[in-house]
């Protein structure tokens, strides 16, 4: 693993399934990647991430098992002088010498098997959760918004009121005729369970590691840190950040921006395309939108490929077109260095060399600003994540002071 990957695990690693919003729980683990280094911290936020939707599963299950326990029937003989409740006539008689009935009719199911296992299950959910908890509780969140350990909390707290809901504890394996709801609560469980020990890795175009591992990936967290960088500044500058659904918003005084993560956006000017239906699956979807009375588009490209980041140019071209917003920032870590300061690759077009000469001046003054002869300026700038976070965040400000418009909104 390159310093660069690294430093970025360290970082932002821990934040990798809150940035998501939700966790994909069923693509979580892959085979054939590369193995990764995650320090425990990392480790345990990563998985307190995971036991958060976990619980809320486990919890939307326990709501399915108490319905059942309602309305479950269980069909028995009962005797007594008068029957009672609701009776299926062809099995019953009626025993004169004693004077009584011998009923065929149902009680309800509150101590059927099923529901002892479902607590039990709870209670090992709560337990690998709860530990979970007690590792990161008193770490300092430096993306505080996320809120990892208030939300994890929080699960505890409501997961702990369905314990012992149901009446006994223990466990059987379980078969394809128990309810689905145990068996999907089994399934989190040992998931769950099983992740503790399991190994992180990436894909690198090499397979080391055929075992299975929890995928991370690097372009996504590179986003993360892009996203960490843009709020660091603000906060800098004085702004407050806080969640608002999907968005996060910053403000100070009556200064407010909106921050939206990897979504279209309505101002969007693609009207159609030939006669296909669902145009908005069409649109583009920029990795950071940040809105104000105007809009600013950030794409993140994780890549140190000529080819990849010259596409990603004339991306951001694409997007100044389609949004019309006041800048569009393209960021990435850097080119190849084994170009940087020699001989350029054999095989070039002009395009690319453009941008290894836009890639050298970058890194040498910060960022390169593409003008248009409308006025629009676009920005290339180079963030690495082996670099101080300092250094990076300065390159932002410079860019954010030497525009007029993203001056205005500070």
């Amino acid at each position: 693993m390159r310093e660069r990957e690294r430093r970025l695990i360290e970082k932002v690693g821990r934040y990798y399934f809150a940035y998501r919003g939700k966790v994909n729980l069923e693509s979580l683990l892959a085979r054939g990647l590369e193995s990764v280094e995650v320090d425990t911290i990392t480790r345990y936020f990563l998985l307190s991430s995971v036991a958060i939707s976990v619980i809320n599963r486990a919890l939307h299950y326990f709501d399915q098992a108490k319905r059942a326990r309602l309305t479950y029937r269980e069909f028995a003989v009962e005797y007594d002088s008068e029957p009672m409740g609701v009776v299926n006539v062809p099995r019953s008689l009626h025993v004169m010498s004693k004077g009584i009935y011998a009923y065929y009719t149902y009680i309800k199911g509150y101590d059927a098997p099923e529901y002892a296992i479902m607590n039990y299950l709870l209670h090992k959910i709560y337990e690998v959760a709860d530990r979970c908890h007690n590792i990161i509780k008193n770490v300092h969140e430096e993306i505080k918004y996320f809120r990892i350990i208030d939300e994890l909390k929080q699960k505890l707290q409501e997961l702990e009121q369905a314990l012992d809901y149901f009446r006994g504890s223990y466990y059987r394996p379980l078969t394809i005729y128990d309810p689905i709801w145990l068996r999907e609560t089994y399934k989190l469980y040992k998931m769950l369970s099983e992740l503790e020990t399991k190994s992180f890795g990436t894909r690198s175009g090499v397979i080391v590691e055929r075992e299975e591992m929890i995928k991370l990936v690097l372009w996504r967290l590179y986003e993360i840190y892009i996203f960490f960088l843009v709020v660091k500044y603000l906060e800098g500058e004085g702004f407050t950040v806080k969640k608002e659904g999907e968005a996060f918003v910053v403000q100070k005084g009556d200064k407010e921006i909106q921050l939206i993560l990897n979504k279209d956006l309505d101002i969007s000017q693609l009207e159609s395309v030939d006669n296909l239906d669902n145009v908005n699956s069409f649109r583009g979807r920029p990795d950071l939108s940040l809105k104000a009375r105007r809009t600013i588009l950030i794409e993140c490209k994780y890549s140190n490929n000529v080819s990849y980041i010259t596409a990603s140019r004339f991306k951001i071209m694409a997007y100044a077109y389609e949004y019309d917003p006041i800048t569009v920032i393209l960021a990435y870590p850097g080119l190849d260095e084994k170009w940087m300061g020699g001989q350029l690759p054999p095989v070039l077009d002009v395009e690319e060399r453009a941008t290894f000469t836009m890639n050298e001046i970058a890194k040498r003054e910060g960022f390169i600003e593409i003008a248009f002869k409308s006025s629009k300026k676009l920005y290339i700038v180079v963030l690495d994540p082996s670099d101080e976070d300092d250094k990076n965040i300065s390159k932002i400000a410079r860019i954010f002071t030497s525009n007029d418009y993203l001056k205005s909104l500070l």
